[in-house]
């Protein structure tokens, strides 16, 4: 049986923004982890991640009833857990995979810190167009995807690209059976309230 763990719990093993995800999807499989590596990674991920100190703050980060000191503490929480997971794997992934972790961390800062600066006017003066502001992000994520993928071809081997395009297929067919699914699950909900009239 294959152990899974989720991109975005890779990326917080790796000290890498979730964010990450979105503009260079599969970043992940650069790393190239082997199995031995993939066990110990899901162990670490379950034993900081499954406690229920950590799923109460998360719920507690989701909950549009909470106060902002409860998510501000469950906020602390969850990155008090992420350190904790970033220390527990640093010692199982090998000195080159770190070293991947830390160049990846400075590319991505550097293309962020530049997109930040060249669209920052651009996102105040559309504060209040919440259409011109999703067209602005989209924008933002579509050149930071271009900027992050020069980068990335001077950071990854060969290798480690095709562990990239691996996972990031491996995600997108995912993508598409949950979405193929929700249809299935909308159908069935409209179906049945045709059913009950």
């Amino acid at each position: 049986m294959a152990i899974k763990i989720a991109s975005l719990m890779l990326l917080t093993m790796f000290g890498l923004p979730e964010r990450m995800e979105i503009v260079a999807p599969g970043i992940e499989g650069a790393f190239v982890l082997t199995a031995e590596q993939t066990g110990k990674l899901a162990a670490v991920q379950q034993e900081v991640f499954g406690t229920e100190a950590v799923a109460a703050a998360e719920k507690t980060r989701k909950s549009k009833d909470a106060t902002g000191e409860q998510k501000k503490a469950a906020r602390k929480t969850l990155r008090e857990a992420g350190k904790t997971v970033r220390e527990k794997a640093a010692p199982i992934l090998t000195a080159e995979q770190n070293e991947l972790a830390k160049k990846l961390n400075a590319a991505f800062a550097e293309m962020a810190k530049a997109l930040v600066a060249e669209y920052k006017d651009k996102l105040a003066a559309a504060k209040d167009n919440e259409e011109e502001k999703a067209k602005l992000r989209k924008e933002m994520t579509e050149k930071g995807k271009a900027e992050l993928a020069k980068k990335l071809e001077g950071i990854l081997t060969k290798d480690q690209k095709a562990g990239m395009a691996k996972a990031a297929a491996k995600a997108k067919k995912g993508q598409r059976r949950m979405l193929r699914l929700r249809e299935l699950q909308q159908a069935i909900k409209g179906g049945g309230r045709r059913g009950r009239r």
